[in-house]
């Protein structure tokens, strides 16, 4: 009972806070936004927003308008999914892309077809964080050729100091 009532008062709280977002959103990009919320504590209980003759209003507009206007605008969650991981994608894409140039950059310099003062501020930083992984893996590496070291003599791992 405990649980339930806290359930409904966390609800409570969640849909305050949703509708004070939604005429925040409202105001500040000039949409007209519905709401509705079925609680599960009542049948048939409904709360809407702004208010129930603003949110019937809205839905008539809506529904006056003819299907294919309708769906032209609809945004589905796989719609909305797919745009998002295509973005995704795109960005993991450019960054191969500015990674592989980084490598290249990086070989250039290493052997002395390039230096430092040819390079861009974008290409510093790149070239720069390359190095830093680089190290990094080194170093892990390192960790890890000592800590196989330390195994094959069979010594207590609190003996091992790295």
């Amino acid at each position: 009972m405990v649980n339930e009532r806290r359930r409904l008062v966390v609800l409570q709280e969640r849909m305050e806070t949703l509708f004070k977002k939604a005429e925040e959103l409202s105001v500040l990009c000039d949409v007209e936004i519905g709401i509705i919320v079925f609680s599960p504590d009542k049948k048939n209980a409904k709360y809407e927003w702004p208010s129930r003759d603003n949110f019937k209003q809205l839905l008539m507009r809506y529904l006056d308008k003819p299907l294919v206007e309708r769906l032209k605008k609809l945004t589905t969650n796989e719609m909305f999914l797919r745009k998002e991981m295509d973005a995704k994608m795109k960005k993991i894409d450019q960054q191969k892309t500015e990674e592989k140039e980084m490598e290249h950059l990086f070989s250039q310099l290493y052997l002395g077809e390039n230096t430092v003062f040819d390079l861009d501020k974008r290409q510093l930083i790149g070239v720069r964080n390359l190095a830093i992984k680089a190290k990094e893996k080194a170093v892990k590496r390192r960790i890890q050729l000592k800590y196989l070291h330390y195994q094959r003599l069979s010594l207590p791992i609190d003996c091992i100091s790295l």
